[in-house]
């Protein structure tokens, strides 16, 4: 009986994670279960769906909602507060803030701060849009710039092959060889980079989405292109009712006035009082006229990059086509002896580079037209 319990205390101590029954007899030992792994989840999303998923419990767009609220109830009690106040004489030690209690100019404050959220909101929203497509379609490039990569790897590791079979044959020298060893080493560090470039853009897409468990993306949208033409003067005209910022401005400046008129109207113009509520309408006039010219020439500006993007882009596709026939022309000449291995590598690293241009080049004029369509409309 003693080895017996021996045998025991020996199975428990060598195998501390299985389930162990001991007698005189035998030992009976239990497989432990291992804890199965955690599924990752696969997110398959449209542009649309992602942008929705960023909107879905956004603290954000509850802080402007909440902070909408906080004016609406301010605005009733400035309200009540003018009512209470509509037949009491001001006091000289509260002359100024009780004229604009009683004149209702913070009513007014509080009522137009509570419709601009609404604007705010709709800008929240645009730049929270674009920060999603932003990050959307740059997941898209790297993938594609992975993929393209991967290509450029296979032929170069291709290329190598056949250097050395043609080195064995005594058709090529040692340098050769080393000059394709070296580009196919390049072309697979540069695909190692793109793919761990994946995995930061992964990131920086969950943090948008505001994932927090590891997952992967299926993103169904392409990086397509559509010509964008537009009359950039009327834009700007129509961007000028409809922009959150300019809004605000000719709000702030209406409540400046608003301000200065209550005082100078109650006071006289010698008093501190008014004499600041003007320096404010002033400063408030001055704020609208130069903003709105700069926010007039920002769009400008932003119609200019979706010119400049589009040049690039035509100029970058033709470059492909261009490099895609020099290949196929290099490796025609490279079989028949005529060009070397070094030649033909450069060519295929030309291809590959303008292949990358183009991904880059396409996802540049896509993000130039989306920018634009904020700017003419709540801005961002």
């Amino acid at each position: 009986m003693k080895k017996v319990v021996c045998s025991f205390l020996v199975a428990v101590m060598l195998a501390p994670s299985y389930g162990v029954f001991a007698n005189e007899t035998e030992t009976v030992i239990l497989e432990a279960v291992s804890p199965e792994k955690e599924e990752i989840r696969t997110y398959t999303l449209s542009l649309e769906d992602a942008k929705n998923m960023a909107f879905t419990d956004n603290l954000q767009l509850q802080a402007v909602e909440y902070k909408r609220k906080g004016y609406e109830i301010a605005q009733s009690a400035a309200a009540l507060t003018k009512k209470e106040n509509k037949d009491m004489p001001v006091a000289v030690a509260t002359m100024s803030s009780g004229l604009l209690v009683k004149k209702g100019y913070y009513v007014e404050l509080y009522k137009s701060q509570a419709e601009l959220t609404k604007l705010e909101l709709e800008k929240v929203k645009a730049q929270i849009s674009y920060d999603v497509t932003e990050k959307y379609y740059n997941y898209k490039l790297t993938e594609r710039l992975v993929k393209t990569s991967e290509t450029s790897s296979m032929i170069a590791a291709s290329n190598l092959d056949i250097v050395k079979k043609q080195f064995e044959l005594g058709l090529v020298t040692r340098l050769d060889v080393d000059g394709a060893r070296a580009a196919y080493e390049g072309a697979k560090a540069a695909e190692e980079g793109y793919k761990r470039g994946l995995e930061l853009a992964k990131e920086n897409l969950k943090i948008s989405l505001n994932i927090n468990e590891p997952c992967n993306f299926i993103l169904t949208d392409e990086i397509e292109y559509k010509e964008f033409e537009s009359d950039v003067n009327k834009d700007v005209e129509a961007a000028m009712t409809t922009r959150y910022d300019i809004k605000g401005l000719k709000e702030n400046d209406r409540l400046a006035e608003m301000n200065y008129t209550i005082l100078k109207n109650s006071l006289t113009d010698a008093a501190a009082d008014t004499s600041t509520a003007r320096s404010n309408y002033y400063q408030a006039k001055y704020n609208l006229e130069n903003s709105t010219r700069l926010i007039k020439l920002g769009i400008r500006s932003s119609y200019n990059n979706i010119i400049s993007a589009k040049s690039n882009m035509k100029i970058a596709e033709i470059n492909v086509e261009i490099n895609r026939q020099k290949y196929n022309a290099g490796k025609i000449k490279y079989e028949m002896g005529m060009i070397t291995n070094d030649t033909l590598t450069g060519i295929m690293n030309d291809l590959s580079q303008s292949e990358i241009d183009f991904e880059n080049a396409k996802l540049t004029y896509k993000l130039a037209v989306e920018k634009y369509g904020y700017e003419i409309t709540v801005g961002l």
